[in-house]
């Protein structure tokens, strides 16, 4: 696959992992796009940014570009999901997206 087709397929895939992160986590695209802070929306912009991170081969700029954001917000998500890996409710709605997305569950590494 040459770059412009990898481009092309990340950013298909991270909206497809946007798409189905919203459905999992009971937010709209809506919700993960705008300036909100809620417990549930911050939730799901960083388990769209550890996914993407994670299964894609998409760049921090791309990731952020999906859903209106920046690089910065998309590393800090990351940093920050980190710390998720403690809570179940987080990990349950994690594996469901995953798992919805046709990859194995993993906390780290490229599957899928």
């Amino acid at each position: 696959m040459n770059a412009m087709e990898r481009w092309h397929h990340d950013h298909h895939r991270c909206h497809q992992i946007a798409s189905e992160v919203c459905r999992v986590c009971h937010v709209t695209m809506q919700d993960l796009t705008s300036r909100r802070r809620d417990k549930d929306t911050v939730n799901a912009r960083q388990m769209y940014f550890w996914i993407a991170r994670n299964k894609t081969g998409a760049s921090f700029p791309h990731m952020a570009q999906i859903i209106e954001k920046d690089h910065s917000t998309a590393i800090n998500a990351i940093k920050l999901s980190r710390h998720r890996f403690n809570e179940r409710d987080w990990i349950v709605k994690l594996e469901e997206a995953l798992h919805r997305l046709g990859y194995h569950h993993s906390q780290g590494g490229t599957n899928g």
